[in-house]
């Protein structure tokens, strides 16, 4: 009895121990199961992995600051270079109108203070004064130009005689001078000289007179640009500020107020150069004409017309006029009133400089000489003569114009003069908004046709009701 009960007692522990290795075979089972599990998601992971496109990488950050700055400036540099070769370009196709705008513009920065004072002052109309003074400013032209040509006209005949005298006796001098020379070869290639011109001039008649056919249309496209400069001076004179808000209602809302204020100094820098610049030709002009005159050398006037327009070509304008009057003194008075003449160019050309240039242009325009200097030869290699007269206002109305936008007023007082060029301070929103209302007229012609839309609008109800009641009868 006591073995069986002790065999009943062993039967759990063996049933335990059974159970215990059967949980450990599934446990087994289960730990291969999940370690097959996950080397099957691990690869299959890693196959969409290696089968899925590469994460972009930012290559601008393995690239140095430095380098990125210099890249940045150099596409922009190079787009605002193609910029401006463009529009040199179109300047080039179209300077036959391109020229007179120019110089009507430059024209009108010099009248319209005159314009303003009859207007604003003497309270005449918009129009007349605009017609008053283009007319001040024509007649001004035409008097210099009649002045000029009438003393050419008058002393041209002496002056080559006196230019031929005076090398038969360099010539002259030569042979019985210190040097001692022969001049005999001299002489003979002079002589050759002119008998070649005069040969030339009786054998090419006909390139001549097409080359005067060829003068004519071209004193034709002088004559087409003077109208043209005069028709737009006018318009610029009396709906310039018009002509700027129309520009200005293209822009955004929120750049107009900066843009307007910014052109406004624009134009007023270029209005001081040309009055203070015409003011420096002007001294000059007559100073060297004045002396011209009191030692003797011929077509003074002339010659002082010939510096004030010279002066309004920076540096090159004065060297190129100063040689001329040298070149006329040589020719008619000799070396030694050549020499005269040459230092009275220098001291007016010092009195220029020293005290001319800081006292009248310091507050007009804000360039170093260099940029001056260079602004002229570039716009004389592009655009000539006349690349080289607007060079200089042109620099001068993009620097006002730049440093104004970024933070600095060279012309602060404009912040509160109320006669000012473009119109009282904080006027523009108003006065834009005027501008886009509709005029009289407008309105008066929208009344009318709605009148005689609402009166057809009436009549065809009725032919409907007309209609309708017939129907029903």
């Amino acid at each position: 009895m006591a073995e069986k009960k002790t065999e009943k007692k062993k039967d759990p522990g063996a049933f335990s121990f059974l159970f215990s290795r059967v949980h450990r075979f599934v446990e087994g089972k289960r730990e291969v199961n999940r370690e097959k599990l996950a080397q099957e998601i691990h690869y299959r992971v890693q196959t969409q992995l290696s089968d899925a496109p590469e994460p972009p990488v930012n290559v601008s950050e393995h690239v140095p600051f430095s380098l990125r700055l210099a890249a940045a400036y150099s596409w922009r540099s190079l787009v605002i270079a193609g910029a401006i070769y463009v529009g040199l370009y179109l300047f080039e196709k179209v300077a036959i109108i391109a020229i007179p705008v120019a110089v009507a513009l430059l024209l009108a920065s010099l009248l319209e203070p005159m314009m303003r004072f009859m207007n604003h002052k003497l309270h005449m109309p918009r129009t007349f004064s605009s017609v008053v003074s283009m007319l001040f400013g024509l007649l001004v032209i035409i008097l210099l130009f009649y002045l000029a040509t009438s003393q050419i006209f008058s002393e041209i005949k002496d002056v080559v005689y006196r230019s031929q005298e005076a090398v038969n006796e360099v010539l002259s001098w030569l042979h019985t001078g210190p040097l001692k020379l022969d001049t005999a070869e001299v002489t003979r290639v002079w002589n050759q000289a002119q008998n070649e011109v005069q040969r030339y001039l009786g054998h090419n008649a006909g390139f001549l007179a097409s080359s005067a056919f060829s003068g004519l249309s071209t004193a034709a496209v002088l004559v087409t640009g003077l109208l043209l400069t005069l028709f737009c001076l006018f318009f610029f004179l009396k709906d310039g500020r018009t002509i700027w808000q129309w520009f200005l209602r293209l822009m955004p809302r929120n750049a107009r107020n900066p843009v307007n204020e910014a052109v406004i100094r624009g134009w007023v820098t270029i209005g001081s150069y040309v009055r203070a610049q015409s003011m420096i030709a002007l001294i000059d002009a007559a100073s060297i004409a004045f002396g011209a005159w009191c030692i003797g050398v011929p077509l003074a006037l002339p010659l002082g017309i010939i510096v004030f327009l010279a002066s309004f070509v920076p540096v090159v304008g004065a060297i190129a006029s100063g040689s001329v009057a040298v070149a006329i003194a040589l020719a008619d008075r000799g070396v030694y009133t050549a020499v005269i003449m040459f230092v009275i160019i220098i001291v007016v050309q010092q009195v220029e400089g020293n005290l001319l240039q800081p006292l009248l242009m310091s507050n007009a325009v804000n360039l170093h000489p260099l940029a001056v200097v260079l602004a002229v030869t570039g716009g004389g290699y592009v655009a000539g003569i006349p690349g080289a007269v607007f060079a200089v206002p042109l620099g001068a109305f993009i620097n006002t114009v730049v440093l104004y936008l970024k933070g600095y007023d060279n012309f602060m007082r404009l912040n509160y003069q109320y006669d000012r060029p473009g119109g009282p301070p904080g006027s523009l929103e108003a006065e834009l908004e005027a501008a886009m209302q509709p005029s009289v007229e407008n309105l008066e012609e929208a009344v009318r046709e709605k009148q005689r839309a609402e009166q057809r609008a009436k009549e065809l109800k009725k032919l409907e009701s007309e209609i309708s009641a017939q129907d029903s009868r």
